[in-house]
């Protein structure tokens, strides 16, 4: 007498609770992780042909609209009590010593000299006028 052997059955690990595992983790980062939304500020910066591209230093950096209102660090402040606010922060960041001013084109420039002063008087040594780079285009 023959004896049938049975057909052997693989073992295959069940993939089913590792999916689980990777949807709650896909699920837990969706739900964990923060959108941060930025303003957006309309600036039309001047332009410049001589201007220079220089690295980005750590510094704080002054919107002036056109309008002529000051934004600083993502808030809207009086222009007089621009010195007070960016002692603060340099009481709370002592290394900086870089500003970068972004002013709009249409800004008035007694404004800019205001502001510039301001920074001086707070402590800023180097300021930095922000520009868009005007390609220089050659007569034929």
């Amino acid at each position: 007498m023959k004896i049938k052997r049975g057909v052997k059955l693989e073992n295959k690990p069940d993939m089913t609770p590792m999916i689980d595992m990777i949807f709650l983790l896909i699920i837990f980062f969706m739900v964990s992780t923060t959108l941060i939304t930025y303003k957006v500020i309309n600036i039309h910066l001047p332009r410049s042909s001589t201007a220079s591209v220089l690295p980005r230093k750590e510094g704080l950096v002054i919107e002036v609209r056109d309008n002529n209102s000051v934004t600083f660090q993502e808030e809207t402040i009086p222009v007089n009590m621009l010195r007070k606010r960016i002692g603060t922060y340099l009481a709370e960041n002592p290394g900086i010593k870089t500003a970068i001013i972004q002013g709009d084109r249409k800004i008035y420039y007694e404004t800019l000299i205001f502001i510039m002063d301001q920074l001086r008087r707070a402590g800023i040594e180097n300021i930095q006028l922000m520009t868009e780079v005007q390609s220089i285009r050659m007569k034929e």
